[in-house]
C-alpha cells in the first residue's frame, strides 16, 4: 500500500468516525429543546421567547468562536441572502411550527415528526434531480410517511398532561408540527445548492443563527420577550434559556462541519436522534403516554431509518 493510499484510509476512517458523532451530538442538544420549551413554557415563558433565546445565544457563542479564530466574515450580497434563506428555512419556520405546537401536543410528538425531514430531504432531492432514485431509500420514505401518518390518525388516543389538546385539535396541532420537517428539509436542500465557496462553517452557522434572531425577533416582541433573570424568566427558566444558547452555539458548529463532510442526504438523519432524543424526555420527564397506534408509527419511522441507512451503505459500497 502506497504512502497516499494510507493516508486516505486514514482519512476516510476519521470522517467516518467523526460524522456519526457530530450527528449525535446535534441531534441530542436540538431533540432536548422540545422538552425545556415545554418546561419553560410550563413556568409562563413564551413559546417564541424560547426559541429567539435560543437563536440569539447561539449566535453569541458560534461568533465568539469565529471571533477567537479569526476566521474571516463574508458579507456579500450572495452570502448574506444565502444567511438569510438558511435562518428562515433551517431555524425561524421549523421553530415557530414545533414551539407553537408543545404546549398542545407534548415534548415527544414533535421531536418524533422530525424523523420525517430525512425523508423530505430525499424527496425534494430526488424531485429537483440532485439525487437519483434509490429502492431501499425509497422504502425508507414511504415507511416514514406511513409511520407520521399513524401518528397523526393516533393524535386522539395521545396524553400529554394537564393542558394539553385533545381529539381534532391534537389533530390539527399535530399537522402543524409536520410543517417543520417539511422546512427543515427545504433548509437541507437550500444549503447544498446554494453554499457559497470560501465560507467555513462556524462563519455560516454564526450568520444563520443572527438572521433567524432577527426574523424572529418582531414575532416575538408581540407574542411578549421573556427576559432572563427577570419576571417569569427568573431562577431556572433563566438559567434554562442561556443554557439552551450556549448548547445552541455548540451544536451548530457541529452542523455546518457535518453537512460539509457528510453532505446533505447524510446529515438528514438528524431527525431520527432528535425523535429518540425527545421520546426519552417526553415519557420520564414529563409522563407523556402515547397510544399503540402512536407506538406504531414510531416503529415506522424506525423502519424508515434502517432502510434508508442500507442504501447508503450500498451507494458507498458500490462507489468504492
Amino acid at each position: 500500500m502506497t504512502t497516499d493510499q494510507t493516508g486516505h484510509d486514514q482519512r476516510t476512517a476519521g470522517l467516518r468516525l467523526k460524522a456519526p458523532l457530530l450527528l449525535l451530538l446535534f441531534g441530542t442538544v436540538m431533540g432536548s429543546a422540545y422538552a425545556l420549551a415545554r418546561f419553560t413554557t410550563e413556568a409562563g415563558v413564551p413559546p417564541l421567547s424560547f426559541v429567539f433565546w435560543q437563536c440569539f445565544g447561539g449566535f453569541v457563542g458560534v461568533s465568539l468562536t469565529v471571533a477567537l479564530a479569526r476566521r474571516p466574515v463574508v458579507l456579500g450580497r450572495r452570502a448574506l441572502g444565502f444567511y438569510l434563506g438558511n435562518g428562515l428555512l433551517g431555524l425561524t419556520l421549523p421553530y415557530i411550527a414545533s414551539m407553537l405546537a408543545v404546549p398542545h401536543i407534548g415534548a415527544g410528538l414533535p421531536a418524533v415528526l422530525m424523523a420525517l425531514s430525512a425523508v423530505f430531504t430525499y424527496l425534494f432531492a430526488v424531485l429537483l434531480g440532485m439525487e437519483r432514485f434509490r429502492a431501499l431509500r425509497a422504502a425508507g420514505l414511504v415507511a416514514g410517511v406511513a409511520g407520521a401518518a399513524l401518528i397523526v390518525i393516533g393524535g386522539r388516543g395521545i396524553d400529554v398532561g394537564p393542558g394539553g389538546a385533545t381529539g381534532i385539535g391534537l389533530v390539527l396541532w399535530t399537522l402543524v408540527a409536520t410543517l417543520a420537517p417539511m422546512c427543515t428539509a427545504g433548509g437541507n436542500i437550500f444549503r447544498a445548492r446554494f453554499w457559497p465557496a470560501g465560507i467555513d462553517a462556524a462563519v455560516m452557522s454564526a450568520g444563520m443563527l443572527f438572521m433567524a434572531s432577527v426574523t424572529l425577533l418582531p414575532l416575538v416582541l408581540i407574542d411578549g420577550l421573556a427576559i432572563p433573570g427577570i419576571g417569569v424568566a427568573a431562577g431556572l427558566p433563566g438559567w434554562i434559556l442561556i443554557g439552551q444558547g450556549a448548547l445552541t452555539a455548540i451544536a451548530y458548529l457541529a452542523f455546518f462541519e457535518l453537512q460539509r463532510i457528510a453532505g446533505v442526504i447524510y446529515f438528514a438523519q438528524v431527525g431520527f436522534i432528535m425523535t429518540g432524543t425527545g421520546l426519552v424526555w417526553g415519557v420520564l420527564v414529563f409522563g407523556e403516554r402515547y397510544g399503540g397506534v402512536v407506538w406504531l408509527g414510531v416503529g415506522l419511522l424506525a423502519a424508515g431509518l434502517l432502510f434508508y441507512n442500507l442504501g447508503l451503505r450500498r451507494i458507498a459500497a458500490r462507489g468504492r
